[in-house]
């Protein structure tokens, strides 16, 4: 949660809670106060912006929002909540403040942030999921008869069951994790993102409005504690503290890991096996495909593995090149690139991923530019042009990074969050652990917050030079 992949434009949280963006900027989604693209890392803001450090960034397709210590909400970019005059662009194109509905009680309200393509999930602390934007397919979980509705406000999703440890936004679906280990799914579910039914079901239905039981026959996880879940553009990860990885959704391009190329309606177990026999801490969703982060340090990935393009007419090129070659099966990423540490988090956007080790030292790798369609005011046409990419280096049109690459941040800050207003939840979404839902084997999931905060404090001052003790003391 420390680092966030949008459509080409990227966002990471460092140490001191300072927000840092790169890539595309056109729709203000780097929140920098202006509109011009930003092909090397620029600073979004600290404490002056967001009156304290930030813990967490979510991107989406052309907005991104983030959430600070003291669980206040910002957004920006093509916001879908309602936003000042068109006219004032000093305030259009930085973080804005949203103001928090009543209903999520009184002072710090906000725990985590989702954005989707056009929505945004909000869970409050007191596990409750607020929603807005575009309501296309049922997405924000509302009402049928809101069904495509746009909300410029949060609205609150009635969950049933107990309160909500985790939410995942993917491009037309939504899916929150319980603290009773349910996990319930809502939206656009034609490729099987949703996993509640069979295709061949009699209850199958390609869009529900509502919160609906993953796999409510099934339960194949019945013995297992779900601790992570993520979505990507019409596919869903689950990651249980035993260390497996369950999927479902859309598996045309082998975003499922399966070693086929099949939707799957139902969730799928991908075998250790085919992790080199290592357990899964975390995963991350990009467009069409998908990164794992294993135990061990090690990055797997699946899925796309090309560069997409807006041709002339408006339609998506694929640009092959040597090695793009899609895999339905998951392969190891940078053995050779990382250092012995290991990586701790990834991320992924539609063409580019990016990737954290323990470090905290940030690496990139995919398009190191985007191509997209823009409307010429002067000349009243639609321009084809390259925008700087989600890489954070200079671009070079149509030039692919085909390994990770080492990214340095502006006076070599780190990433990570180590500051945050939970450590627990901090700790457990770092990590993809989550000790609320009761995980095991962990030291510290039984500390108190505020001696756990101490302890990251005392740890990272007496070795100022060290990793983020956030991912030192967790690390199982």
């Amino acid at each position: 949660m420390a680092v966030a992949c949008g459509r080409g434009f990227t966002l990471v949280v460092s140490e001191h809670g300072e927000v840092w963006g790169f890539g595309q900027n056109h729709e203000g989604q780097l929140g920098v106060a202006h509109y011009e693209d930003a092909p090397t890392p620029v600073v979004v803001g600290g404490r002056s912006v967001f009156g304290g450090p930030v813990v967490m960034v979510s991107a989406g397709r052309r907005h991104a929002a983030c959430v600070t210590a003291r669980g206040e909400l910002f957004a920006c970019g093509s916001s879908v909540f309602e936003r000042p005059s068109p006219g004032d662009l000093e305030t259009q194109w930085r973080a804005l403040r949203l103001p928090v509905p009543g209903g999520l009680g009184p002072g710090p309200a906000v725990r985590m942030v989702a954005c989707g393509d056009e929505h945004t999930l909000v869970l409050a602390r007191s596990g409750e999921v607020w929603s807005g934007g575009d309501g296309t397919f049922g997405k924000l979980g509302h009402s049928a008869r809101a069904l495509g509705t746009c909300r410029k406000t949060l609205a609150r999703v009635v969950m049933p069951g107990g309160p909500v440890a985790m939410v995942a936004a993917g491009q037309n679906h939504s899916v929150a994790l319980a603290e009773d280990g349910t996990v319930r799914s809502w939206g656009h579910g034609g490729h099987g993102q949703l996993g509640s039914w069979a295709r061949d079901d009699a209850e199958f239905c390609f869009c529900v409005p509502l919160p609906a039981l993953v796999a409510q026959r099934a339960r194949p996880w019945a013995r297992r504690t779900p601790v992570m879940l993520a979505a990507g553009a019409q596919h869903t990860v689950l990651v249980t503290a035993e260390g497996r990885a369950w999927v479902w959704g859309s598996g045309h391009f082998g975003q499922l890991g399966l070693g086929a190329r099949a939707d799957a309606f139902l969730p799928v177990e991908i075998r250790r096996a085919a992790f080199g026999g290592s357990q899964v801490c975390a995963a991350a969703c990009g467009d069409h495909h998908t990164l794992f982060v294993t135990t061990a340090g090690e990055l797997w990935a699946a899925g796309y593995n090309g560069p997409y393009r807006t041709g002339r007419g408006g339609e998506l090129l694929r640009i092959r090149a040597d090695g793009c070659i899609d895999s339905a099966a998951p392969v190891r990423i940078g053995a050779d690139c990382f250092p012995a540490a290991g990586v701790a988090a990834a991320a992924g956007g539609r063409c580019q991923c990016v990737a954290v080790d323990r470090h905290g030292a940030m690496y990139t790798w995919g398009t190191a530019s985007f191509s997209s369609r823009e409307l010429s005011a002067s000349l009243d046409r639609v321009e084809h042009r390259a925008r700087p990419g989600a890489l954070g280096r200079l671009p070079l049109c149509d030039t692919l990074v085909l390994a990770p690459l080492r990214l340095f941040l502006p006076l070599n800050a780190r990433v990570g969050h180590a500051h945050a207003l939970d450590p627990l939840l901090a700790l457990a979404l770092g990590m993809g652990t989550h000790p609320r839902l009761g995980a095991r084997g962990c030291a510290f999931c039984t500390l108190p917050a505020e001696l756990l905060q101490k302890i990251v404090e005392a740890c990272r001052g007496e070795c100022p030079g060290a990793p983020g003790a956030r991912l030192v003391v967790c690390n199982k």
